[in-house]
């Protein structure tokens, strides 16, 4: 096993082991505040995402890709909604800021990482 393959299933499950119970909490209870956890998980789906899109990229039939890139996809805006919906709730500007940055972050990390393959490809076909 790859050991990028390792750390993008460590991220997405430690990830999702944080954002997960903070945003039931903040489902369930109108009063509440959204802390670190949901940051941190934030921060640990942007590195879920960023690896298993540069695997998802390296290898594999068309139809594997597609499906792969899918899933990636829907785990980057899971993790942005959730960092949305902390955003939402936060008390106060620098906190809206910090999860704003994490939505960003996991967005990047996915669109970017595409952007960069595209760009590598299309510079190779141009080489060859």
């Amino acid at each position: 096993m790859q050991p990028e393959r390792q750390i993008s299933l460590f991220c997405v499950m430690a990830g999702g082991a944080l954002v997960y119970p903070e945003v039931r909490m903040l489902l369930q209870h109108a009063e509440e505040v959204p802390g670190g956890q949901l940051m941190t998980g934030g921060f640990f789906g942007a590195g879920a995402v960023f690896f298993g899109t540069l695997l998802t990229l390296d290898a594999g039939p068309r139809w594997f890709k597609a499906l792969s890139l899918g899933f990636w996809g829907l785990v980057a805006l899971a993790f942005a909604a959730a960092m949305q919906f902390g955003a939402s709730r936060s008390p106060g500007p620098v906190r809206m800021g910090l999860f704003e940055f994490f939505t960003a972050l996991v967005l990047v990390a996915f669109f970017g990482t595409l952007y960069g393959n595209w760009w590598v490809e299309r510079r190779a076909r141009r080489t060859s």
